[in-house]
């Protein structure tokens, strides 16, 4: 598991970073991402085992025109975040649950 920081440039408005939040938020290996339009920073959490940093960055640049990763950073990884990603699976298992029925 991982977690990153990227600071963008070029994007004009918070539904903007919305839209990178979500289309971040459906690829398979990503439990979380948020933008802050304030301070223009992006943080993914992921599974480097399931996805790369490659087709995250590429994700980003594409979503939105003209938006530039300026910097990133590698972030810890805590106990809070642990917990999320086993909750996002949970709610997996019983949806999966629900359709074998």
């Amino acid at each position: 598991m991982k977690k990153k920081s990227y600071k963008l440039n070029g994007v004009d408005c918070a539904n903007c970073g919305i839209k990178i939040e979500d289309k971040l938020n459906k690829l398979e290996g990503v439990y979380f991402s948020g933008y802050t339009f304030m301070t223009e920073r992006l943080n993914v959490l992921f599974d480097e085992n399931i996805i790369t940093e490659e087709k995250i960055e590429s994700t980003i640049i594409n979503t939105i025109n003209g938006v530039k990763i300026v910097r990133k950073m590698d972030l810890e990884v805590t106990m809070e975040d642990i917990k999320l990603t086993q909750k996002k699976s949970d709610k997996v298992k019983m949806i999966l649950f629900r359709k074998r029925r």
